[in-house]
């Protein structure tokens, strides 16, 4: 090439090589901007109505026990977000009873559930519907429960046990309901739930037994016994009262009590019977003799019950009443069959017969039975 030849040279552009280098970035600013789309759509839908509630539901479990024993209801709580995010926060629980408000508390909830237990103790004043109802972020579920368990009443029945010298008696408690139920009574451990207190006094109001009960039913028949031991005759006051601990402290129905009734204290009498002989030719006339006591001393035998066979000496036996004629009582009898004649004494108090409130209780007592063997033969 010349010296002095021109080399032909195309200018650059500048505005292309811009245009160029835009065209290289341009897909990866796309996909940042869409990527922040996307988050920004999840975003809205993930927190849009955050904390927010379009639902509760409340749905009963059952009753739950502790130790055997009956304490209060579970249930489960479900809550459901106005958006996709689960509901976590704080609730209301309220106990209903006849319309009034019996118990109030905050449930703490999270992933939208809550299983709730909720103690007896806390809301129960009786037997009856009660409304359980569920308070979160203003929107409310409930159900009704229904409780059937708790005793309205308490019965006490006096028996009379042992003999001679001592008296005593058998107190029974059997809570049970009212005769608008029908459901049998759930009482599983007395120690736990329910509590007795009885009182004895005498005629002149001195209290002769007493005694704060805390201790297991009987499982079946749901009774507590207990022996009160009386020396003397008399009029008696009895009163007992049951504590429900299952029931809201202070609530009215919490303790049941009896109405105070007297029972009249009876011991039974003695009894002894000789006879003028107790072996004899047929046709001959026995002679017996009864003497008694009354062991109260306000009291006195009134008559003697005698259980002999008849005169045929047949399988059938004859009753006979016989009244107390001073110290020594005699009773003629004529034994006419050949064989062992078996004789039954038995002697009666004056004791009287008391109701009060529908209980029969103590009344006549009779002496231990005394037997005499006449042996009826033709003597040698």
């Amino acid at each position: 090439m010349a010296a002095d030849e021109i080399r032909d040279v195309q200018p650059i552009d500048e505005y292309e090589d811009e245009h160029h280098g835009m065209r290289i970035t341009a897909g990866p600013v796309i996909a940042v901007v869409v990527a922040v789309m996307i988050l920004s759509i999840a975003g809205f839908y993930y927190f849009y109505g955050a904390g927010e509630v379009d639902d509760v539901t409340v749905i009963f479990g059952e009753e739950y026990y502790v130790d055997d024993n009956i304490e209060g209801v579970m249930f489960r709580l479900f809550v459901t977000p106005v958006g996709v995010r689960e509901f976590d926060g704080s609730g209301t629980v309220d106990v209903f009873y006849d319309g009034k408000l019996e118990y109030s508390g905050s449930v703490d909830i999270s992933d939208g559930k809550k299983n709730v237990r909720l103690s007896y103790r806390d809301f129960v004043v009786g037997n009856g519907d009660y409304e359980i109802k569920c308070t979160v972020g203003g929107k409310s579920g409930s159900f009704e429960h229904y409780i059937y368990h708790i005793p309205e009443m308490v019965n006490v029945t006096l028996g009379v046990v042992g003999d001679g010298y001592d008296q005593f008696l058998q107190l029974t408690m059997s809570p049970r309901y009212s005769l608008t139920l029908t459901k049998n009574i759930q009482i599983v451990d007395v120690n736990k739930n329910y509590r007795y207190n009885y009182k004895v006094t005498d005629e002149m109001g001195y209290e002769v037994s007493g005694n704060y009960l805390s201790y297991e039913m009987d499982p079946d028949n749901k009774i507590v016994f207990k022996d009160l031991e009386m020396d003397l005759m008399g009029n008696y006051t009895v009163e007992v009262s049951l504590e429900t601990l299952l029931m809201k402290e202070g609530a009215e129905g919490r303790t049941v009590t009896r109405d105070p009734f007297t029972t009249y204290i009876n011991r039974k009498p003695t009894i002894e019977v000789s006879a003028s002989s107790t072996s004899v030719r047929p046709g001959t006339e026995v002679t017996f003799s009864l003497k008694s006591d009354d062991l109260d001393s306000n009291g006195e035998v009134l008559y003697y019950t005698l259980v002999l066979p008849d005169a045929d000496g047949d399988e059938f036996k004859e009753y006979v009443t016989v009244y107390k004629e001073g110290p020594t009582t005699r009773v003629k009898y004529t034994f006419d069959k050949i064989g062992e004649h078996e004789i039954n004494f038995t002697a009666a108090d004056n004791g009287p017969m008391v109701t009060t409130g529908g209980d029969l209780l103590i009344y006549q007592e009779y002496s231990p039975i005394v037997t005499i063997i006449v042996e009826v033969k033709w003597l040698s």
